[in-house]
């Protein structure tokens, strides 16, 4: 499951354009959460790596994109644990359910 169809349909309750906004917001701003990642892991940063895997992982909770937010947990987690042999694949998941988030997000918006 992509998004959590009862959370989308909790945002909808607010309103379309509630909806859409929060949506619109969560677009703009996932790309910087992405990069900072990418950063901490070029810099090997593990406390950085678990606060922005963790901010995401709230994030993508927050739209009901539970599989990102799923991938966002294995990575924190990866790093918090000091894990650095999962830490590849972790990201190589999270990076492919952002597509698969933003796709199906902006099909909503």
């Amino acid at each position: 499951m992509i998004l959590d169809a009862d959370h989308i349909g909790m945002l909808r309750a607010l309103g379309e354009e509630v909806l859409a906004e929060v949506i619109a917001v969560y677009l703009a701003t996932t790309p910087d959460n992405l990069r900072a990642i990418s950063a901490a892991i070029l810099a090997s940063d593990l406390v950085l790596l678990r606060r922005e895997a963790h901010s995401l992982k709230g994030a993508s909770g927050n739209v009901g994109a539970v599989a990102l937010s799923q991938a966002c947990k294995g990575l924190e987690h990866a790093a918090a644990d000091g894990h650095l042999e999962e830490i590849p694949g972790a990201w190589a998941t999270l990076q492919a359910r952002y597509v698969e988030a933003r796709e199906a997000l902006q099909e909503l918006a």
